[in-house]
């Protein structure tokens, strides 16, 4: 969804496709809320912005992905606080329908990333999920220097070429169910399974937690402002 509830986060490094996310250079501070590092999301965007411009034109992408429930928004907008707020794009809104997991990439590839690539503007459409169409009034997000992509199907493989840095988020499956009807109300508990058939299939097709650079733990909180975390 496009609003995730407040959740528990924990950044860690996912070391060589390894079953468990190990901290690993930058992030292990992070982990550890190392006071050297001062706020962590602020350690990471300088690293981000340490990276070369190779991957996505002028922009670099950090793609969050995850399965419904997870955090993955909520996730999304506390990094993208730390660049200053950078433009977000959820791929809820790139979703025709409930059935529309997989066309949400390609609108992605084609709509977005593709033209920054070549530094073009960027105008797109989103899907009002209300009157069941593509909405009228496009979204303006031109060239940003930073760009956030959220949502199921971000970490793709056709994504990964263009991302700088790709982040699974994940959760106990009980706890994202809650969040999802909580955030979404009864109405999603008639689409609950039928959504949940393709993330499984996707995720397992695309082995996206594996290629992810980094692991989040949706079970931590790092929304509070305490210089003492864990």
């Amino acid at each position: 969804g496009a609003s995730g509830p407040s959740g528990w986060w924990d950044v860690r490094h996912a070391h060589d496709g390894a079953a468990e996310p190990v901290p690993s250079g930058i992030l292990a501070s992070v982990a550890r809320r190392d006071p050297a590092w001062g706020d962590p999301f602020a350690a990471l965007a300088a690293r981000v912005m340490d990276e070369p411009l190779s991957r996505c034109g002028a922009t670099r992408v950090l793609s969050v992905d995850g399965r419904s429930g997870s955090g993955k928004s909520y996730f999304a907008n506390l990094l993208a606080t730390a660049f200053g707020g950078a433009p977000v794009v959820h791929m809820d809104d790139l979703t025709p329908g409930w059935d529309g997991l997989e066309t949400s990439v390609e609108v992605l590839l084609q709509n977005v990333l593709l033209p920054l690539s070549v530094a073009t503007p960027v105008r797109y459409r989103t899907w009002d999920w209300h009157q069941g169409r593509w909405s009228d009034e496009p979204v303006e997000l031109g060239v940003p220097e930073v760009l956030l992509v959220e949502g199921c199907g971000a970490c793709a493989r056709a994504v990964e070429h263009f991302a700088t840095m790709s982040f699974w988020v994940e959760a106990p499956d009980e706890e994202r169910y809650r969040r999802a009807v909580l955030r979404d109300g009864d109405a999603y508990r008639l689409h609950w399974d039928r959504w949940a058939a393709q993330e499984e299939a996707h995720y397992a097709r695309e082995g996206t937690r594996e290629r992810c650079t980094h692991v989040v733990d949706g079970l931590r909180d790092w929304s509070r402002e305490s210089s003492d975390w864990p």
